[in-house]
């Protein structure tokens, strides 16, 4: 409702209006992204994991919104684009600034040169801001910056608003996410700012903070303004019409010639985006984020499999995250959206009757041979042979709160989960969460040099004596390690071949040992 009421408010905001309807990039390092050409619109996010290039191509991007800025010629009337970095100065924030002798829109907020005078002497030249900051914050958290001239200086102090008796009190010792919001609300509601790119700007901010800083920027879009946005955070992605909003994902790869972005709105992502609407709320579009996601109907499915994960009674990768989707009627949608943003998925479906009730898990698996070309005309059985080619499950029960024809109550599930039979659930589990991890595993140069140093710190000296204290200074070299290194285990070999076997786990399934022999050239280092 408020995107129609905005939009129909001012008949100005058009594609044409956009300082940059769209942007192609280009020179960042080894090439990464080049000759990506982005569409954007007024409000655009930059998402993915890290090291993916968001804050290289959003740097990028308000090089080139400055630029059209000048191509313009909109900078001899003031109007500016400006770059706020993730990582603003520690001495940002100081009481007392000088007055500047340059235009506050030619400092670039990634610059070590401005520690907060651009900032401050915008807020001196465009009191509207600062009464909009004062006004919006002091109605949120009753409490507000306020800058005034002192001799040649500018001034910054904070003052609440239920204590008007109490002077004001410096900077330094507000919270730093009052700070961070008072500053992105300055270039927020600055009327000469015309485009800004804010690399995290949930960065120190509660989750409501975050709340009403997007809707203050969907405010400001009436005014002709452009964001973009470059964040890890899924409260920060405001899911609207394509008109408005624009949704990159940055998607790593193994190498970065392989990592690439995915847009919206050249996927056709956009329409399930829409569609999805609410139920792509903040707790779905973190599994955005995750590398591999496992879609389940509902609430009762999610928990039945995480207690199948925490009593160990699956083998589950840590790169697999379980979300539910709301009801098989929506699986598509949310398989369809993370495919289009070549996410790795799997999905499990009840198994379908002919009762209304499962009306939707048959349309859902209509719905998938559609998109996976399998005969429709098929059986069940054949199609979920299919389907399980495509990681799309269709599970043996047709409840997962069903056991024999006993319905559990899920909040009575946790107590009567030691009397169930999980085979079915186990099994169908099992097979999504299956993965195909590298079967040769190889030993890295520098495991392996730290397992040969370490043996030889500790032992090499007692191995080379003829001592006939040699079993206790062996011993005395066990408890040294044990003492300095507790995440390390030593056992005897019990087949006489080797003194003994350090083992350290690095991970998950990779452990690395080392079989300390009487000679340290016999002694052999391996993965198990």
């Amino acid at each position: 409702m408020i995107l129609a009421k905005l939009w129909k408010r001012d008949e100005r905001m058009n594609s044409n209006e956009l300082i940059l309807p769209q942007v192609t990039i280009n020179g960042l390092p080894r090439s990464l992204h080049e000759g990506k050409t982005l569409q954007l619109r007024h409000i655009n996010y930059f998402f993915g994991p890290n090291g993916s290039g968001k804050s290289l191509s959003l740097r990028k991007v308000a090089e080139h919104a400055k630029a059209e800025i000048r191509n313009k010629n909109l900078d001899k009337t003031g109007f500016f684009a400006q770059y706020i970095t993730a990582t603003p100065q520690h001495n940002f924030y100081q009481q007392h600034y000088q007055l500047l002798d340059r235009d506050a829109a030619t400092f670039d907020l990634e610059s070590a040169d401005i520690t907060g005078q651009g900032f401050y002497q915008h807020l001196q030249d465009y009191p509207e801001i600062g009464i909009k900051v004062r006004d919006a914050l002091q109605k949120y958290l009753g409490r507000y910056p306020n800058v005034a001239r002192k001799g040649i200086n500018l001034v910054m102090n904070f003052f609440r608003e239920d204590e008007l008796d109490v002077p004001g009190y410096s900077p330094e010792v507000e919270s730093d996410g009052l700070k961070r919001l008072s500053l992105l609300l300055g270039y927020i509601y600055h009327p000469k700012c015309k485009f800004l790119a804010i690399d995290e700007p949930e960065l120190y901010l509660h989750p409501d903070m975050i709340s009403f800083l997007l809707q203050e920027v969907l405010n400001e879009v009436q005014f002709g303004k452009q964001f973009v946005f470059a964040t890890h955070s899924p409260e920060m992605i405001r899911i609207g019409e394509g008109k408005i909003y624009t949704y990159s994902y940055f998607n790593l790869k193994n190498t970065l010639a392989e990592t690439h972005i995915i847009q919206a709105h050249e996927s056709n992502a956009i329409k399930i985006i829409e569609g999805l609407g609410y139920l792509l709320d903040v707790n779905r579009r973190a599994f955005l984020y995750a590398p591999v996601t496992l879609f389940v109907e509902g609430i009762a499915d999610e928990v039945v499999y995480n207690h199948l994960k925490e009593k160990g009674l699956v083998d589950w990768s840590r790169r697999i995250f379980v979300a539910n989707v709301g009801g098989a009627n929506n699986m598509f949608n949310f398989w369809k959206l993370w495919r289009l943003f070549d996410k790795e998925v799997r999905v499990i479906l009840d198994n379908p009757t002919n009762s209304d009730a499962n009306a939707s898990v048959n349309v859902a698996i209509g719905e998938f041979c559609d998109d996976l070309n399998i005969d429709k005309n098929l059986t069940l059985e054949q199609k979920r042979e299919k389907l399980a080619e495509h990681n799309v499950f269709v599970a043996p029960f047709v409840d997962v709160l069903v056991f024999k024809d006993k319905t559990i109550e899920l909040k009575d599930f946790e107590g009567a989960s030691p009397q169930l039979d999980f085979t079915d659930h186990i099994g169908v589990l099992n097979k999504a969460l299956e993965m195909q991890e590298s079967s040769k595993k190889q030993i890295r140069s520098e495991e392996k040099e730290w397992m040969i140093s370490l043996a030889k710190e500790v032992f090499g000296d007692i191995l080379d004596t003829s001592s006939t204290d040699k079993q206790s200074l062996i011993s005395e070299a066990k408890q040294r390690i044990s003492d300095e290194h507790p995440n390390i285990t030593i056992q005897d070999d019990p087949s006489g071949e080797f003194l003994m076997t350090i083992r350290f786990e690095v991970s998950k399934g990779r452990v690395l040992y080392l079989h300390l022999a009487d000679e340290m050239t016999d002694s052999k280092v391996g993965l198990e």
